[in-house]
């Protein structure tokens, strides 16, 4: 889960802060990276009985959600403004 986290998080630094070519196409893998990585630690979450472990899976599962949303406003939607011509 580790892994994946540090992959999501990695493809985030690309298209927000780096400003490369290719950042929408990287948003798109960033985003279903994400959901792959979201996924993973809400299930951890809901199957963890003890109390820490629990409360890091959570924020495991929220951080993807928050990265998702900041790629969207940052690079997706003034993609999608500019293509549509607004």
């Amino acid at each position: 889960m580790a892994v994946s986290g540090l992959t999501g998080f990695i493809f985030f630094l690309l298209c927000n802060f780096l400003g490369l070519r290719g950042a929408v196409s990287i948003a798109l893998a960033q985003l279903v990276i994400n959901i792959f990585v979201h996924r993973s630690w809400w299930r951890g979450y809901k199957e963890e009985k003890r109390k820490w472990p629990k409360r890091a899976a959570l924020v495991g599962a929220i951080v993807p959600v928050v990265m998702a949303s900041i790629t969207l406003r940052r690079v997706l939607l003034p993609a999608i403004g500019r293509w549509l011509g607004a």
